[in-house]
């Protein structure tokens, strides 16, 4: 777990957070990052890229996100 933490370069608040970062600062800042497929999709609308964005699809596969389970 320590080599893990020691590994960490940025920490943010969310993914979202990540990707403006990584997108108005380029490569040099953040070289890749795990974002929602929206998000990428959304750098696209970007005028000012000077560098592409892409999505990564894992052949293993990923994690689903769920809605918090609610108690009743």
């Amino acid at each position: 777990m320590a080599g893990i933490e020691n590994s960490v370069v940025h920490y943010g608040s969310s993914t979202g957070f990540f990707g403006r970062k990584m997108f108005a600062n380029g490569p040099q800042y953040l070289s890749a990052a795990v974002l929602y497929e929206s998000t990428v999709v959304e750098s696209y609308a970007e005028q000012n890229m000077p560098f592409p964005v892409v999505a990564i699809y894992p052949k293993e596969g990923t994690f689903l996100e769920r809605p918090p389970h609610r108690r009743g």
